[in-house]
Order: structure tokens, then C-alpha cells, then sequence
């Protein structure tokens, strides 16, 4: 598969994953069966209550924004640039974004976080005894696999630890990093002990939610759980089963999306693997129905072509 064929369809499956997975964001699965008889499957069918009213109907939310931001700090600085991604997330925060999880307001608040972001959600989450590890920064992994450096888990806790300072997150992340790099570069996933040794090195209590995935049903992630729901390692185990018990990035959307909880976070995460493994051309048609599809697909082309520039 073509390189740009996959990076189209990591990028726009992120984007279509947090589209659609927002009409059943912060809902248990009886709730979601119960607004969706017939299961969620389009953009027009979103709900309009007191939390997606923030939102129009197709349009994505934070996880994309900052998700795009990303690819275009990369291709402006021509690689990764903390710092640069840093000062754009600052801008970004000063235009008073909807709904901005308490995280992202403790430490993008902080009056040093733009000169030195990880020195200082360091000593946010320390002094401030944040302990939720959620999962708000497990996105860039999808940026450090698809750019393979040679620094590849370096590269990756550092562009986490930017705002979230937990071995929790760090270890979710890099186990999505390798295998996007491994489904991008390598057009096979990667050995489930070198995943399972990656938890183990960096935080072992990763580990039964790698296992879970792998091995456990749906139901067993309980991903639409009221008080873990938002998780790195339940993002994390959602993406990854979705690619090992789906077949499609169509049965990969709508098996996510129906599974309710962090659900656009969980389906934007599993959307992009699937683009990767899938390729763009066999994203679901709903995809073109987004509000701003043609600037994420703008973006995604712009990105697969700096890419095929690399290699």
C-alpha cells in the first residue's frame, strides 16, 4: 500500500473516529442503545443534548484540532519540534476552546508551561497530585510511529510528557507508537511480547488492559465505565482490539463508537490504526460527510506528501 493512501487514512480516520464517536461520548451502552435503537452509524443521527449541542452535527472536536495541529507543526519545522507544538497548543488554548478537559487548563494556564512544558506539568501534576492518567495525550504516538525516527520512545514520552506527567500515559503511548510504526512501515504488527515488554519496562500496570485487549472481548474493556471511562490504557486497549477482532475500518467505527464512553478519543485512536491498516479508500463513506472534511483532508494530503518527500 502506498505510503499516502495510509497516512490520508490515519489522519482522516482520526478525524471521522471523533466526529461520530462524539454522538456517544460520556454515555453507558443501555444509554447508547436506548438514543441509538439501530446502533449510531451517521453524523446526522447525533443527538442534540446539553453536551453535544456544543457542537454542530459532523463537526469534530479538541482531539482533531490538536491532532491537526500537530501535522502542521511537523511540516513547518520539517520534524518534531516540542517546543514549536508546544506555543501552537498555547495559541490554541488562548481562543477559548469547547469543553477543555481540567488537564489541559491546569498546565496550558500555567504562566511557564510555554517556555518549559515539561518541566512544568511535571510540577503540576506533583504539587497538584493529579493522578487520573488520562487519556488526552496518547494522540501524538500516532505521529512518532508514522515518523519512525530513530528516537522512537524518547521522541514520544517527551511530545506526552508536554502535559501529562504519569508513566501510565507514557507506557499507552509508546505501545501505540510502535505499532503504528510497525503497521506503517513494516505492513504487519508488531510481536505481542515486544508490546508486552514495553508495558513492563515503562509501567507495568499497563499491562492487563494490553492483555484485555488482546484477549478479552468488547465487553470485557469496559470502556463505557463512568469512572474510568476516559484512561489512556482504556483508549489504548480499545484501539488495539478493534485491530485485532474487527475486519474493516467500517466495523472498526461503528463497534467503537457503539461502545459508548471516552467514545470519541477511543474511536478517533482506533480509526487511525485502521486507516493505516486499511488505507484511505476503505475509510466509510460517512467520512466525507464531516463538517470541515475537506480541511482535514487538506491537511492529511499536504502531510502524506511531506512524507513521500522523507522516503
Amino acid at each position: 500500500m502506498e505510503i499516502s493512501e495510509k497516512i490520508k487514512g490515519a489522519i482522516i480516520g482520526y478525524a471521522i473516529g471523533d466526529a461520530l464517536g462524539l454522538g456517544t461520548e460520556f454515555m453507558t451502552v443501555p444509554e447508547v442503545r436506548r438514543n441509538y435503537p439501530e446502533g449510531l452509524h451517521s453524523l446526522s443521527q447525533i443527538i442534540r443534548d446539553g453536551h453535544r449541542c456544543q457542537w454542530e452535527r459532523g463537526e469534530w472536536t479538541n482531539d482533531t484540532e490538536l491532532f491537526l495541529l500537530l501535522a502542521e507543526s511537523v511540516m513547518e519545522r520539517d520534524g518534531l519540534d516540542h517546543l514549536d507544538y508546544t506555543r501552537r497548543m498555547k495559541r490554541w488554548y488562548e481562543t477559548g476552546p469547547t469543553d477543555l478537559v481540567s488537564v489541559y487548563r491546569k498546565v496550558m494556564s500555567d504562566p511557564q508551561w510555554e517556555e518549559d512544558p515539561i518541566g512544568t506539568a511535571h510540577r503540576i501534576w506533583r504539587t497538584q497530585k493529579i493522578d487520573e492518567a488520562s487519556n488526552e495525550g496518547i494522540y501524538r504516538a500516532v505521529f512518532t510511529g508514522i515518523l519512525s525516527g530513530d528516537d522512537l520512545v524518547d521522541d514520544t514520552v517527551r511530545l506526552v510528557l508536554l502535559t501529562h506527567d504519569d508513566r501510565r500515559c507514557l507506557s499507552s503511548a509508546v505501545v501505540i507508537a510502535r505499532m503504528t510504526q510497525a503497521l506503517m512501515w513494516e505492513e504487519k504488527e508488531p510481536p505481542f511480547k515486544e508490546l508486552e515488554s514495553i508495558c513492563d519496562s515503562i509501567d507495568s500496570r499497563t499491562l492487563p488492559f494490553l492483555r484485555n485487549a488482546r484477549n478479552g472481548s468488547l465487553e470485557d474493556l469496559k470502556l463505557d465505565d463512568e469512572n474510568t471511562a476516559w484512561y489512556t490504557r482504556k483508549s489504548m486497549s480499545a484501539a488495539l482490539w478493534s485491530l485485532w477482532h474487527c475486519s474493516s475500518a467500517e466495523e472498526t467505527l461503528h463497534t467503537i463508537v457503539n461502545a459508548g464512553g471516552d467514545a470519541d478519543t477511543n474511536a478517533a485512536l482506533s480509526m487511525a490504526l485502521a486507516g493505516i491498516k486499511y488505507g484511505f479508500s476503505q475509510l466509510p463513506a460517512e467520512t466525507a460527510n464531516m463538517l470541515h472534511y475537506d480541511h482535514a483532508l487538506d491537511v492529511a494530503e499536504r502531510f502524506a506528501a511531506y512524507m513521500e518527500q522523507k522516503h
